[in-house]
Parts: structure tokens; sequence; C-alpha cells
């Protein structure tokens, strides 16, 4: 999944390659990812069932290894 998204941020950015990425992208990737990660937490306590609430869960864990990859290239 980390890939995809990285692929993503390189497309969105127009460059070619993680390493051409400016610590300015990177931060506002993660900046964008945080928000991202509160939205999951509140659709996961408003969650019908558990189950529902368990997808939400397991996004969150995604996007913080997402934005510990983000944070190790800085």
């Amino acid at each position: 999944m980390i890939e995809e998204w990285i692929r993503a941020l390189l497309s969105r950015n127009g460059v070619p390659n993680a390493e051409s990425l400016t610590p300015e992208m990177i931060h506002d990737e993660i900046q964008e990812i945080k928000d991202t990660i509160r939205n999951e937490k509140l659709w996961a306590l408003g969650a019908p069932t558990e189950p529902a609430a368990s997808v939400h869960i397991g996004n969150i864990e995604a996007f913080e290894e997402y934005i510990e990859y983000l944070e190790s290239h800085l």
C-alpha cells in the first residue's frame, strides 16, 4: 500500500523518484495524512459495528506506517 501512496505522491508533485521529493513536499503529505487519520478515528468511533470499526483502525495503522516511512526520508 505504501508503494502505491508513494507513486501517487510522486505523480502529484511531478517528480521522478522519492529522492526528488523536497522536505516541504514530504511535510505537506504528512500533514494531509494526519488529517486523514483524524477522520478515520472519528469514523471508527461512529462505526455501527465492531467489524466496521476494525476497518478504520486498520486504515489508521497503515497511514501511521506511511508517516513513519515519510519521516525517515526527511
